[in-house]
């Protein structure tokens, strides 16, 4: 396995330039199957059902009522020494897959979601197929399954606070949740002595919000999920798990530490460097701006260092290279503006890529 300070796959860059240009990403993957046609059956939040996936049934569903906010998770269990992979999904009424998962071994089931966040009040369906089913609609697949739905408990952090906690055999992750505004630029820091412990950041809009996993500098076991600005109001989740070999004895303590990450600000007329570390893969500065004014941002980096610049309500305005720079834009209204900083490009980042650039602001009035 690769250490995390180099396991930044690509996704996560295509990510990075997809969500500043306020593209819906997909969080599942494709499938034609139309979730809204399927017979259901009813599911209570707590209960275990039996059923099975076979030639004549290649997809079971149940509906349930759920509220916003809730924290739930769903697994399937097999009990056969058979290998079968099952998707479990959840919907919503219009038959959007707003989350889904094909394993986990570490839980020793076949399949868990964990955790869905409910989005809004309603009716949901979670649906469980198998995989050749989910991705081309072949039929043929058989198993037979035991499937819970339950609440999943979840702590409330701020920004600023640091909450302590303890991951076990009987708990082996745990889910925070926290409310970001419109143009925020959260950070997320968790502080542990071991390495195998992992932490992922999404949104309960599902689609709209693509999650982030937290980054490891060499010579510590800490994690990082770098700054990232938010371009919706909405209910984020925090989930703190284990990846450990040995989940038979372990208790693994961590501290959770939820900032608003302090943007570098820049000023007309000056040059600024920007770092990018593990910490920061993407790095912000702020500069106040006015209607009518004209900028011009120049500044020198690797070829694959990317510029976005955000007006005052979140919309991206300018998508550069550093190298290229943005050329007399026009400002429209009053306000900070935000410019992100980060690598663009496919691949993984290489230690080797992250460094710095430096930013110059001029302005015509």
């Amino acid at each position: 396995m690769l250490n995390r300070s180099y396991r930044l796959l690509s996704r996560w860059l295509v990510l990075c330039l997809v969500v500043l240009l306020a593209l819906p990403m997909l969080v599942s993957a494709q499938t034609d199957i139309d979730f809204t046609s399927l017979d259901t059956e009813p599911i209570e939040i707590g209960e275990t059902v039996e059923n099975e996936i076979n030639a004549e049934q290649p997809i079971v569903a149940y509906t349930f009522e759920a509220t916003e906010g809730q924290v739930l998770t769903a697994y399937a269990e097999i009990d056969t020494e058979d290998v079968q992979l099952l998707y479990v999904i959840f919907t919503n009424e219009d038959g959007e897959v707003l989350a889904e998962n094909y394993g986990d071994d570490f839980f020793e089931y076949s399949s868990r979601v964990l955790p869905f966040i409910v989005p809004e009040d309603g009716e949901y369906t979670l649906s469980v197929t198998g995989s050749d089913y989910y991705i081309t609609q072949e039929e043929g697949e058989e198993a037979a399954f035991s499937l819970t739905l339950e609440e999943f408990p979840a702590e409330a952090i701020e920004y600023g606070e640091e909450i302590e906690g303890t991951l076990t055999l009987e708990t082996p992750a745990a889910v925070f949740v926290f409310e970001g505004e419109r143009g925020q630029i959260p950070q997320l820091v968790v502080e542990n002595e071991v390495d195998s412990l992992s932490v992922e950041v999404g949104s309960a809009a599902g689609s709209e919000f693509s999650e982030r996993s937290g980054n490891t500098p060499v010579g510590t076991s800490d994690l990082y999920v770098t700054p990232f600005y938010l371009l919706d109001d909405g209910t984020f989740y925090v989930l703190v798990s284990t990846f450990t070999s040995f989940p038979e004895d372990f208790e693994e303590a961590f501290t959770l530490r939820l900032q608003e990450y302090e943007a570098l600000t820049i000023e007309a007329g000056e040059t600024l460097t920007v770092p990018l570390g593990i910490e920061t893969l993407s790095n912000f500065v702020t500069f106040e701006g006015e209607n009518g004014q004209v900028i011009t941002l120049t500044g020198d980096a690797p070829e694959d260092y990317q510029i976005a610049i955000f007006d005052p309500d979140g919309r991206v305005i300018a998508v550069e290279a550093v190298a290229d720079g943005v050329q007399e834009l026009e400002l429209l209204e009053d306000g900070v503006y935000t410019i992100q900083v980060f690598i663009g490009g496919f691949g993984l980042i290489e230690l080797s890529d992250l460094g710095e650039a430096t930013l110059t602001l001029e302005v015509e009035e």
